[in-house]
């Protein structure tokens, strides 16, 4: 499985635009050992469709298709273990050479009082098995100083036992199934609706996992309860395995998929009416967005959940945090600043960078990536904006230029897109020509022309004020 482009094709006949770079991340992970994934999402980016087909993808080399457990169904502990246990039962095994060494390892590790339940959950997994030696030896293990004689439900009383032995118990099931020649692959999907006990099952399972169980936990970073995320998060990354988020979108992908449902090209305005309409270009409002307008010729309207959602978020932020989401909002939504600029911005109004991160990234709002922040989606910025006034607006722009000016000139920082034709009009005001002059040269020398082309022809108008008031006097 190491060359990337099958995998690629098969992903994209089903047409998940913009996943090529994370599936390839994935595989790669995959392939230098990582056995544990988390999956950071949001709302609306077709986070469902992409775990399935990549899953069903890497099984296809590995075992039986992957378990799929919902957590807005499987909310709780005792409902997550109840799916597990189910989709094991549909595992298909095979009776062979490996069965007796794979049941006295199931059985042996186990206490005498759950011996038992552990034989009749192995009948009840290799049920598809028709040898007649098959029960004879899990009745003798099991029977081994169990001391009863009828066969247990191993679903109810499973479900019956105490916490500890659930887990303990699921945990041997898994082992079982791959001692059986069986890989597994799980995949849950909604961490963010888990209850406390699901949760803390899910951290446990990191640990007790069989070493070749791929194990995947997706979370929706955008919905208000993730705060035990962070903690899987560190958990997972310290197994270790990898945690990745799925990427937005670009203009590129969006002009293959405009291309590939209309059968021409888009122009320019027609990709931003897109982006506009679809939530910053999430793949699922894409895909109903471009299905109504090839049928109906017309843009659907598609509900703007994220000001809702934002809105609370932003309202329950500490000052730090709201500043910093409010001078983001004031760029591009896909810009990343560097954090001295920033740093400098909130230090000016005597507020902390390194707060403002914690409780931000918290939320799944912020993200730092290297030494540049951002938004978690570029989509947050629009909705940001929209509760700045035009007051507001103009302080913060104030706030911006002063933290430019007072760290001084700095590549990283100039090359922040949008920055200077924000700040290009104070810059000129407050400036001098030759100092105005300077900037743009080194702008210019940076192959920002266009920023350097900004400057110029405003500082243009000033300084021929000043060249007439020289002459005058």
């Amino acid at each position: 499985m190491t060359d990337a482009s099958p995998i690629l094709s098969f992903m994209d006949r089903d047409q998940l635009w913009g996943r090529d770079q994370i599936t390839t991340e994935l595989f790669e992970a995959y392939e230098n050992g990582h056995r544990i994934f988390g999956i950071e999402c949001v709302s609306g980016d077709g986070q469902s469709e992409f775990l399935e087909q990549f899953a069903r993808k890497l099984q296809e080399e590995r075992g039986p298709d992957p378990i799929i457990l919902a957590g807005g169904l499987d909310g709780t502990e005792a409902e997550l273990i109840a799916s597990l246990y189910k989709s094991l039962t549909e595992v298909p095994c095979t009776f062979d050479q490996r069965f007796d060494e794979a049941a006295k390892k199931f059985v042996a590790k186990l206490p005498l009082d759950l011996r038992r339940l552990a034989g009749a959950m192995m009948k009840d997994i290799a049920k598809a098995v028709t040898l007649g030696a098959l029960d004879d030896t899990i009745n003798q293990l099991s029977d081994l100083g169990s001391g009863v004689d009828s066969d247990p439900d191993p679903f109810d009383d499973l479900l019956a036992e105490a916490s500890a032995n659930k887990r303990r118990l699921i945990a041997k099931a898994l082992e079982f199934v791959s001692d059986l020649g069986k890989p597994l692959c799980i995949v849950v999907e909604d961490f963010q609706l888990l209850d406390a006990s699901a949760a803390d099952f899910l951290r446990t399972l990191l640990r007790s996992k069989p070493s070749s169980c791929v194990l995947m936990i997706a979370a929706n970073v955008e919905e208000p309860r993730t705060a035990d995320w962070p903690k899987m998060k560190q958990g997972i990354e310290l197994r270790p395995g990898l945690v990745v988020q799925l990427p937005e979108i670009d203009r590129a992908e969006l002009s293959l998929w405009f291309q590939s449902v209309m059968s021409r090209e888009p122009s320019g305005e027609e990709i931003e009416r897109l982006l506009e309409s679809s939530n910053g270009g999430r793949p699922v409002y894409v895909s109903w967005v471009l299905e109504a307008w090839h049928k109906e010729g017309a843009l659907p309207h598609i509900p703007d959940l994220l000001e809702v959602v934002l809105r609370r978020k932003r309202n329950g932020m500490c000052d730090d945090a709201r500043l910093l989401g409010d001078l983001l909002s004031l760029l591009p939504g896909s810009v990343a600043v560097p954090i001295d600029l920033l740093g400098s911005a909130l230090a000016l109004n005597g507020l902390d960078l390194q707060k403002a991160l914690d409780d931000a990234s918290a939320r799944g709002l912020l993200k730092q990536v290297e030494q540049r922040v951002k938004f978690g989606h570029s989509s947050y910025a629009r909705p940001w904006l929209s509760e700045i006034d035009q007051t507001k607006h103009t302080e913060l722009r104030i706030i911006w230029y002063k933290a430019f000016m007072e760290i001084g000139f700095a590549p990283n920082v100039a090359r922040t897109p949008g920055l200077i034709p924000m700040l290009a009009r104070d810059i000129v005001r407050e400036q001098s020509s030759e100092e105005v002059a300077n900037l743009a040269d080194q702008l210019e020398a940076l192959g920002l022309k266009e920023d350097s082309l900004i400057l110029h022809d405003l500082s243009y108008p000033k300084a021929n004020d000043q060249d007439e008031g020289g002459s005058k006097q």
